[in-house]
């Protein structure tokens, strides 16, 4: 004997709108950096080994940021010369490039002939002399990504699908796409073999004052 369906009634519910409904739904997107400038300060370094020929090295930076937000950040750092070589065999200088900026996000200004000398101080024991500093950081994604767009005003929330290049993914008629779900924009991009990138990144940082604990730098 199988079991009776009940009856459906709602009148005794405190839930009238779809609005007051998504009030009280958990907000994932409040529990991560969103693109754009964050302040955060470094909680942690691990040095992971070697990069390329073994002439650099890769530091994983933990960033917490207001609210308790984390975000991690690869460092790639010279130890022996400022020119990357890649493990292809193709020399490279963009990752000097990239570990210059981080330097600057510390308000540390790189030269090749004081490299030995900043980076003694610096990476030596990163526990000291890193962990507790404050940066300012662009984040953002590498890629085509799903936007959260804030809710309208029937408090319904919105997402959208951004190209790399920043336009909005449109319909023919020029319209942004606009759905009330993430899943909805991911079930899109899926079918339209539209790849996104999941999560956010540090893209660069922005530059800061230097601050030493033995007042060197």
């Amino acid at each position: 004997m199988s079991n009776a369906i009940p009856k459906f009634n709602f009148s005794d519910s405190t839930i009238k709108t779809d609005a007051e409904l998504n009030d009280l739904s958990p907000v994932f997107e409040d529990k991560y950096f969103r693109p754009g400038t964050a302040q955060v300060r470094i909680a942690s370094v691990v040095y992971q080994g070697a990069a390329g020929d073994d002439s650099w090295g890769k530091f994983l930076l933990t960033l917490v940021g207001a609210g308790n937000k984390s975000i991690t950040a690869q460092v790639l750092v010279p130890f022996r010369s400022p020119l990357y070589m890649a493990k292809s065999g193709k020399n490279t200088g963009y990752p000097f490039q990239k570990f210059k900026n981080f330097m600057l996000g510390l308000g540390i200004k790189v030269s090749v002939p004081t490299l030995e000398t900043v980076l003694t101080e610096v990476f030596t024991n990163p526990d000291k002399s890193l962990v507790g500093r404050d940066m300012s950081v662009n984040i953002g994604y590498e890629g085509n990504y799903i936007g959260y767009m804030g809710k309208d005003d029937a408090g319904i929330k919105r997402y959208n699908i951004t190209m790399k290049d920043g336009s909005v993914l449109a319909d023919a008629s020029g319209k942004a796409l606009i759905w009330p779900e993430y899943a909805g924009a991911a079930h899109h991009a899926e079918l339209g073999n539209i790849e996104v990138s999941r999560f956010v990144n540090v893209l660069d940082y922005n530059e800061g004052t230097a601050v030493a604990a033995d007042g060197n730098w």
